[in-house]
């Protein structure tokens, strides 16, 4: 069982080593979810920040499955 958690714990890692360079790179996933005006409501670029999630999962979700499927 031990094992089986360290693989997890293995491929969490990895996964995290990929996704990390692109919250730091993209703005406008930073800007979605930490809008700099202080307004939740608007994000500087004028998404809505609904509009910035939705572009988030768009980018964001196919990676993962990309990456899951080489497990």
């Amino acid at each position: 069982m031990q094992e089986k958690r360290g693989r997890t714990q293995k491929r969490r890692d990895e996964l995290m080593q990929i996704l990390r360079p692109t919250f730091r790179r993209s703005p406008l996933l930073t800007d979605s979810l930490c809008p700099p005006s202080g307004d939740s409501r608007k994000v500087a670029s004028g998404y809505s920040e609904w509009e910035g999630l939705k572009r988030m999962k768009d980018t964001i979700v196919p990676l993962i499955h990309s990456q899951l499927s080489l497990y």
